[in-house]
């Protein structure tokens, strides 16, 4: 993302990441949509990302793996399990 904003100086390092989108989106207002999220390792952006969601901003996660959702602490009832189409619906 930050590659795409102009700004390739960011490496890997995860904080420092974090760090230079927090300064790109300060004072704006955003969503964050972390799609597909395959990864068990989440707790990085658990104990960093709540830091980064001021108030009135938000974030959606998806997965198809129960075990994220729980480690991202998603609770049972902000859960939603599709059904699979219909041959008629697909």
């Amino acid at each position: 993302m930050l590659r795409n904003l102009g700004d390739a100086s960011v490496g890997d390092d995860k904080g420092e990441l974090l760090k230079k989108i927090n300064e790109y989106l300060l004072g704006k207002r955003f969503l964050i949509v972390m799609d597909n999220v395959w990864s068990l390792d989440v707790t990085w952006c658990l104990r960093n990302c709540e830091a980064y969601l001021p108030k009135g901003n938000g974030s959606s996660i998806t997965t198809r793996i129960e075990k994220v959702a729980q480690k991202m602490g998603v609770k049972e009832a902000r859960s939603h399990w599709p059904k699979c189409l219909s041959k008629d619906d697909s």
